[in-house]
């Protein structure tokens, strides 16, 4: 019945929808006719394609050019005929197009990728009947006609298809083969998947790219490989990692020019301080090309780990030859809290993926490879011996974000957020740039145009952006104590010019500052941080006492771990909730919790500043783990009137200002009073820094007519004072 009812227009003929016959798809090409008829004939495909009274897939049926069956015929003569039709139809396939069984762009292009990663005349084949696979959608249907296939049954199915023995395929298909080491395609081992889900390629869009046009190789690998844009930052812009330049520039440079094999680097620290931009200022630097490993492909969406890892492969393979480097970021996909070798099931070129498998990979790699990561705390320790070179990337420094705001952010955030900023470690250059960006872009639609505008658009938008990346409240507050902080004003037991610079050199200490509220001792330890040229890790009580048992010992532990991480001055201020004297603790907890500092404080070799106003009830074991007790007394008379003065020009009192710095204030320059309060608030014994800024904060909501009218607030403040009658503590002279 179906005998002779065959020309090769039919072969050709549109096919329609899976679900019915309305939608018109293109017509089939010659290839694709030629593997869809080897798969039902050789592969023995026909078994379930040719069904008593109907064809398996009506839709390849009418591809193929088979015409329904005859519902009145007899449904076994029918088969018979249908068999003998189809094995007429492969004949003439093979005979018009069997000696180029591929497309001339697909062979085209495969070739050359042979020719750049070594692959034989059987794995270019494979290759590009799994491309078709991939693309023809009548071919993957005539695949399904094969059922599950296991391992072995894959290895024959593909040998009569391309008339070769089982043996060559698996010796193709091993882990350990071209094919698998590119990356390219990978073979499911373990399970039984029809032929298409057997055979992977190494992206989506790796069987369009090389079916297009011809291209350079490396082109095939778009959205898995991407060369790197090149650095807008300089080496100049390093000099705060000194090993960048003394280890990373000359370590590359060398990996490259000797061919050393297993060349890895591993980079870490926090998001956005410039871990990927130093490669590409290196790679700049060094004249070699630099490409990445995309974790995202050109949609958007992420790309897993075992994928990213894949791409990793072939990049070695496909760079080899050239001068380049590798950038594998965000490593957290292959090495993170559950690494690749941890799962059940992922599978690279049959083999399941292994902790010795990936430490190989490591070992043999062709081209340098750095890996980024922002931490290195799950990562097993196998693998962290395979690098060469583990640097840790510290945040700016903060004399380094101040320049990074000047630069980065110089139109728009003023000084004093600039002052609020420089030892906020979570203020990377990245989180300046973008919030920058924000701003100018709003500005140029139209929206913020005054300065104090932009600068609290820019305050908001950082303070959002550190709130979301240490996932805790956080509001952006200028340094303690005011702008007019000076030592000079202070009446501490000890030189505090003379401190900070023993503490800049020695890079160690361990100090206690006690006395009363308000005499500066939060601010000096703010003043050392920004002296020495080191952020500050600042700590209250409530920071780290918690509600369960362990809750405040572990707190405590990462406090000291997070400075040590960042070479930070550690400030913890109220000390005296967790160094209070043991034999007066009522409870078991309050012993262990000091326990626990009294051993961090012991151990830290670090700078560690802590602060409180009763040091009288430290424990003495307490009191032995500090290098220096520092006392904070009130203001000195002469302390008191010179800070007046500053302040009252600071406020445009002028005139007051100047008459008090003649010494008495009298004549016409009273001010309505001013006198009398300047004598008054010289007097008295326990006037701090803390009483005028204050009262300076008070002045921003609620203004003073004139300076008396200050100077009374200030003295109100210390009127307020339970211990105004007590003697100063400090120098007295």
């Amino acid at each position: 019945m179906l005998r002779n009812l065959f020309r090769h227009e039919k072969m050709l003929s549109l096919s329609h929808s899976r679900h019915g016959r309305a939608a018109m798809r293109s017509p089939l090409s010659p290839e694709a006719v030629l593997w869809c008829l080897r798969l039902l004939v050789n592969a023995g495909g026909h078994r379930r394609f040719i069904q008593p009274d109907s064809f398996g897939c009506p839709e390849l049926a009418e591809a193929l050019g088979l015409p329904d069956p005859d519902m009145e015929a007899d449904s076994r003569a029918q088969a018979v005929v249908a068999l003998a039709s189809l094995k007429e139809l492969h004949a003439a396939a093979e005979a018009e197009c069997g000696a180029a069984p591929f497309p001339a762009v697909l062979e085209t292009n495969v070739r050359q990728l042979g020719l750049v990663i070594g692959l034989a005349p059987l794995e270019q084949a494979l290759l590009c009947l799994t491309v078709l696979l991939h693309l023809e959608h009548m071919l993957e249907e005539a695949a399904e006609c094969l059922g599950g296939l296991t391992l072995g049954r894959l290895h024959h199915v593909l040998a009569d298809l391309l008339g070769v023995q089982p043996a060559e395929v698996a010796q193709a298909l091993r882990p350990e083969g071209a094919l698998a080491r590119s990356g390219l395609l990978t073979v499911d081992g373990t399970q039984l998947f029809p032929l298409r889900q057997k055979l992977d390629l190494i992206s989506p869009n790796f069987a369009e790219l090389v079916c297009a046009a011809p291209a350079e190789p490396l082109r095939f690998l778009k959205g898995r490989i991407e060369q790197a844009p090149a650095a807008v930052l300089g080496l100049q812009d390093y000099t705060h990692v000194p090993q960048v330049k003394a280890v990373l520039a000359p370590y590359l440079l060398g990996a490259r020019a000797t061919g050393r094999k297993g060349a890895n680097i591993l980079l870490y620290g926090p998001a956005g301080v410039g871990k990927t931009e130093c490669i590409r200022v290196l790679a700049g630097e060094a004249k070699v090309g630099l490409y990445e490993v995309a974790y995202a492909d050109e949609a958007g969406a992420p790309i897993g780990g075992q994928s990213r890892l894949r791409a990793y492969r072939a990049a070695q393979r496909f760079l080899a030859a050239q001068a380049a480097v590798l950038v594998f970021d965000e490593v957290e996909d292959v090495f993170g809290p559950r690494p690749l070798f941890m799962e059940e099931g992922p599978r690279l070129g049959g083999s399941p993926i292994s902790k010795a498998w990936v430490n190989h990979v490591l070992e043999t790699n062709e081209v340098p490879t750095v890996w980024v990561t922002n931490t290195i705390e799950f990562m097993d320790p196998a693998v962290l011996r395979r690098f060469d070179v583990v640097l840790q990337f510290p945040g700016p420094t903060p004399a380094r974000r101040r320049e990074l705001l000047e630069t980065l952010a110089g139109g728009v955030s003023s000084a004093e957020t600039n002052r609020a900023l420089v030892n906020v470690a979570a203020v990377t250059p990245a989180v300046i740039k973008r919030a920058n960006d924000v701003v100018q872009l709003i500005e140029g639609m139209g929206g913020v145009t005054a300065a104090s505008g932009r600068d609290a658009l820019f305050r908001t938008l950082v303070t959002e952006a550190v709130k979301a990346q240490t996932q805790s409240p956080f509001q952006l507050r200028s340094p303690p104590g005011s702008a007019l902080y000076d030592p000079a004003f202070l009446n501490p037991g000890m030189d505090l010019t003379a401190l900070c610079q023993g503490l800049a050199q020695s890079r160690s200490g361990r100090l206690c500052l006690y006395g009363p509220s308000g005499t500066g001792k939060t601010a000096t330890a703010h003043w050392f941080a920004e002296n020495i040229g080191v952020p500050v890790h600042s700590v209250r009580a409530s920071d780290l006492l918690g509600p369960y048992v362990g809750m405040s010992e572990r707190a405590i532990a990462q406090a000291f771990a997070q400075a040590r991480t960042d070479s930070a001055l550690l400030l913890i201020d109220e000390a005296d909730s967790f160094l209070q004297e043991r034999r007066k603790a009522e409870r078991s907890w309050e012993v262990t919790l000091v326990n626990e500092m009294l051993t961090q404080v012991e151990s830290f070799e670090g700078l560690l500043v802590v602060s409180t106003n009763l040091i009288e009830g430290f424990d003495q074991a307490a009191l032995r783990r500090f290098d220096a007790k520092v006392p904070f007394g009130y203001l000195l008379p002469r302390q008191v009137e010179a800070l007046l003065q500053r302040h009252l020009r600071a406020l445009g009192f002028q005139a007051a200002a100047e008459a008090s710095a003649g010494g008495a204030v009298v004549g016409g320059i009273d001010d309505g009073g001013f006198s009398l309060a300047a004598r008054r608030l010289r007097a008295l014994p326990n006037v701090t820094p803390g009483d005028f800024a204050a009262v300076v904060r008070r002045h921003r909501f609620a203004a003073f007519k004139d300076a008396a009218g200050f100077v009374a607030a200030v003295e109100e403040e210390c009127a307020l004072k339970k211990d105004g009658l007590k003697r100063a503590i400090g120098f007295t002279g």
